[in-house]
Formats: structure tokens, sequence, C-alpha cells
């Protein structure tokens, strides 16, 4: 189901033989304003230092590990406090 505003575009788009996608740059200045260039500098630092590949697989494994270990050993001592253990 097409939008209003897409409908309105693709009609004009018929009729002057302009491309859709040239119609619809023409209307988005401010996105091809503020997109980043092709080559330039980034500043966002989240994911591009060299991580250690030893650190974080132990990491993984550890968090793994101790999330599936909490409910385990709560539920064994719930179940030893209650005198459900035999």
């Amino acid at each position: 189901m097409l939008t209003t505003t897409a409908r309105l575009l693709a009609t004009r788009a018929l009729r002057s033989q302009v491309p859709v996608s040239a119609q619809l740059s023409s209307r988005r200045s401010l996105v091809t304003a503020t997109k980043p260039k092709l080559g330039g500098h980034n500043d966002h630092k989240v994911f591009h230092p060299p991580f250690d590949k030893r650190f974080t697989g132990g990491l993984i494994w550890g968090l793994t590990i101790v999330g599936l270990a909490i409910p385990v050993l709560s539920l064994k001592f719930q179940n030893k406090k209650h005198g459900f253990s035999k």
C-alpha cells in the first residue's frame, strides 16, 4: 500500500518522465547535507580499538557461566532451605 506522498511522486514521475529517485533526492537536502562524506574522518570510537580475541572470548564465556550459575545456584539454595534436597 503506497502512502499518499509516494503515490503523488509516482504519478508526477510518470507524467514528467523524471525518475522518482531524482525527485526524492531533491526533497532530501537536509539528509544529503548532514550525511558523512566518503573517506572522511570518523569520530565514532565505540567499536574501533583492536580488541584481543582471548579477552573478549573469556569475557563472553565468563558472563555466560555467571549468568547461568546464578539462577541454578539460587534454586538449589531455596530448595535446600525449604527441605527439598535429598
